[in-house]
């Protein structure tokens, strides 16, 4: 009996401890002003249109980076696993942004932009994967079964490069 108390206690800690997570993540973009983060939606996901602050794509990337090593899980949106498009979703959520969930709609509400655009938090796309941009020459992604969430070296055939910003 007492080790299903702990075990509850210990599943009610952790609910508690992700429940406070986003409002944690605010305070990393509590001093923007409101028209930092924008969004009109239209007739479906894939159509909207967001405009996010560079400060607001920072505070996604620099959550990104705290799942560093987390397992891949298709089709997963964290906080403990994620596919390529859930990463995004969730660290952007944890910066105070709302974006699409699934790769196709992440490219097409992102703004398409040259490489030497790029700032920390825009977005690479290649065939049916996305990744965050980190900075200099490095991103972060969540490839696939074979690899954990990682920071590594932007490869070549990216069919786009994107921002909300």
């Amino acid at each position: 009996m007492k080790s299903v108390r702990m075990a509850s206690l210990a599943l009610v800690a952790i609910a508690v401890t992700e429940a406070l997570a986003p409002l944690h993540s605010m305070a990393a973009v509590a001093s923007l002003d409101s028209a930092s983060i924008s969004t009109s939606s239209h007739t479906s996901d894939s159509s909207r249109s967001l405009a996010i602050s560079a400060a607001v794509a920072r505070a996604a990337r620099d959550a990104a980076r705290t799942r560093i090593g987390s397992p891949y899980r298709l089709g997963s949106k964290g906080p403990r696993e994620f596919d390529c498009s859930g990463l995004v979703y969730w660290a952007y959520r944890r910066a105070g942004a709302s974006t699409s969930r699934l790769v196709e709609d992440q490219r097409n509400e992102t703004r398409t932009i040259a490489r030497a655009q790029l700032k920390a938090g825009d977005l690479i796309f290649y065939e049916s994967h996305v990744a965050i941009y980190n900075g200099g020459d490095t991103m972060i992604e969540a490839l696939n079964f074979s690899t954990k969430v990682r920071e590594t070296s932007i490869r070549p055939r990216v069919e786009k490069y994107g921002t909300y910003r």
